[in-house]
């Protein structure tokens, strides 16, 4: 892990520290720049917009890891097929007949089943249309130009309706036995879905981090960092969602931010995190307006200040309380 120490001021102890995991790969992402830009990870509008975004694109992508393997007759039903067409028509096994009537039921299966997989391409582009819709409808109603998708190429086999590739055209035999040789082989499908930097930016809760980032910075705090590990007086490593201090008052902040509701471990293990940090201030924050009164008394006697329904809070309001240093 690639360390640093960074310029402190005032009486404050400067500490080492490191940025977390993938983080430096999600900032230099310019959608996560837009994003963060924006100003509105603290909008309780976006929390609700990305959920439903969130519920349609992993639905959208387990329709697609599904639709290759996707069976829509599978032998067991080919065969009581066949025995039931055997034993209405009165036929003897391996007879003439028997042989021409497995072969219709076998093409007659195969054509239901181009035409279930036929629709169900057309589902998956309904719903990557709808990503698209609620995106630009968002962006019209914030006045934003927020850019969340990529987007997937797949060519279909004409004649068995799979996905022979996907991102640029192959040559190939299909399974099926078709010969891919031109593009005039295949349809040519475009699928959006959120992107991956994204998805992992909403999934893994680091919207609300970056929002009280973006905060810390419209305060007048110095070192302001957000997803770094510090290390501390026990010599271990400490995540830490926000840093921040002020020089003027030698106070050193940091913050915790949980987008569920807090327990009582969760602020016994921030305790010891502010402790090994030295850190004179620090926030407990919360997307959740339910916080039992055991967590309000050890906080209270933590002198960890607890900030609920931070969602439901303006800009200002918010800045108001951290200015209070």
């Amino acid at each position: 892990m690639k360390s640093d120490i960074y310029k402190s001021g005032g009486r404050l102890i400067p500490l080492k520290y490191s940025l977390l995991g993938q983080r430096s790969v999600l900032e230099k992402s310019s959608k996560i720049k837009k994003i963060i830009s924006s100003g509105i990870l603290l909008d309780a509008d976006l929390k609700v917009f990305l959920e439903e975004l969130i519920s349609i694109n992993d639905n959208l992508k387990e329709q697609l890891c599904k639709f290759n393997e996707q069976a829509f007759f599978d032998k067991k039903t080919v065969g009581n097929v066949i025995t039931k067409y055997v034993e209405k028509n009165k036929l003897d096994e391996g007879s003439s007949e028997i042989v021409k009537a497995i072969q219709k039921i076998k093409d007659d299966i195969t054509h239901e089943d181009i035409v279930k997989k036929k629709q169900t391409i057309k589902e998956i582009c309904q719903v990557s249309d709808k990503l698209m819709q609620k995106l630009a409808d968002f962006n019209e109603d914030k006045g934003l130009d927020l850019d969340l998708f990529r987007d997937r190429i797949i060519y279909v086999c004409k004649r068995c309706q799979r996905i022979a590739c996907e991102g640029r055209f192959q040559k190939k035999e299909c399974d099926c036995g078709a010969k891919l040789v031109t593009t005039r082989d295949v349809s040519k499908i475009s699928i959006y879905l959120l992107s991956e930097e994204v998805e992992r930016f909403f999934k893994k809760d680091l919207w609300l981090e970056y929002g009280i980032d973006y905060l810390l910075k419209r305060a007048n705090l110095s070192n302001v960092f957000c997803g770094y590990s510090f290390l501390g007086s026990s010599c271990v490593y400490h995540e830490v969602d926000n840093f921040a201090e002020n020089f003027k008052e030698n106070i050193r902040i940091v913050c915790e931010c949980k987008n569920c509701k807090i327990v009582l471990n969760d602020a016994i293990v921030f305790k010891e995190k502010i402790k090994n940090l030295g850190a004179s201030r620090a926030y407990l924050i919360t997307t959740s307006e339910d916080i039992d009164s055991d967590v309000r008394l050890f906080c209270n006697a933590s002198n960890i200040m607890i900030i609920d329904s931070v969602l439901g809070k303006q800009h200002e309001e918010l800045l108001e309380i951290i200015k209070k240093v």
